[in-house]
């Protein structure tokens, strides 16, 4: 899937990426170094979806291609985590500790809500509520999170009501083309390890999405779909990744 302890340059490498191809995860080594963000990318693709309904076929490895992409050319270190998008692995990574997660998925519909869809090992569908994912964040914060789903908005909002001060999620009933979720994260993680806020980070994927994506029919309708929560506004818009490693040394002291 990818290999572990790349390095980039002289010292510590630049960007460590692990993936578990067999859907185990395999954590960072520890060093002497501060700690660095570490990203986690959950990746969910079933084959049947509920009431035995096949599943959309995902590009996820196109999204996984732009995103180290991006990453290799970031000026801040970063550890990526590439997992099998399983309720088993998601619980894995929470617990191992991890700055940001990202769910890549499909968002399916339950109840006037949305759920996740998680993979159960045997090509089926582990849907995955708001109310697990908030339980499970109350014991192993975050820092951001991103869903990458189908009217991903219900599960943002769980996100945000645990404490996760950046949440950057679909709205919904909006369908997301895979080419429009590729090219934001590309845009989003490439401007985030350049050291641009949240905030800009986002913006800048959007832009990205709306006029620099010209294999999409209908651009700025797809960099529409993606939003940033409204409780969103009052939280850190300020923090850069460099925030996020002294935020986790001054937590470590205490």
């Amino acid at each position: 899937f990818s290999v572990q302890g790349e390095s980039l340059g002289m010292g510590d490498p630049p960007l460590r990426i692990t993936g578990a191809p067999t859907g185990h995860t395999l954590r960072p080594q520890m060093t002497d170094h501060p700690p660095r963000p570490r990203i986690v990318f959950l990746c969910s693709s079933p084959i049947v979806l509920s009431d035995a309904v096949a599943a959309p076929v995902l590009d996820l490895k196109l999204e996984y291609d732009r995103v180290t992409e991006a990453a290799r050319s970031g000026s801040c270190p970063v550890d990526l985590s590439f997992s099998f998008g399983t309720a088993q692995n998601l619980t894995e990574e929470m617990t191992a500790g991890c700055t940001a997660l990202h769910y890549s998925g499909h968002g399916v519909s339950v109840k006037q809500s949305t759920a996740l869809a998680f993979e159960d090992g045997k090509g089926g569908t582990h849907l995955v509520d708001s109310t697990a994912v908030s339980s499970l964040i109350a014991v192993c914060p975050l820092r951001l999170a991103v869903v990458s789903a189908c009217s991903g908005q219900d599960a943002g909002d769980a996100f945000v009501k645990a404490g996760v001060p950046h949440v950057v999620v679909t709205k919904r009933a909006q369908r997301l083309q895979d080419k429009a979720a590729s090219s934001f994260a590309c845009s989003f993680y490439g401007a985030l390890l350049k050291s641009k806020t949240v905030a800009q980070s986002f913006a800048i994927a959007k832009h990205s999405v709306a006029h620099a994506s010209p294999e999409l029919l209908t651009p700025k309708a797809e960099a529409d779909k993606f939003m940033l929560p409204v409780s969103y506004t009052h939280l850190r818009a300020h923090e850069t990744p460099e925030h996020l490693v002294c935020r986790l040394l001054l937590e470590k002291k205490k």
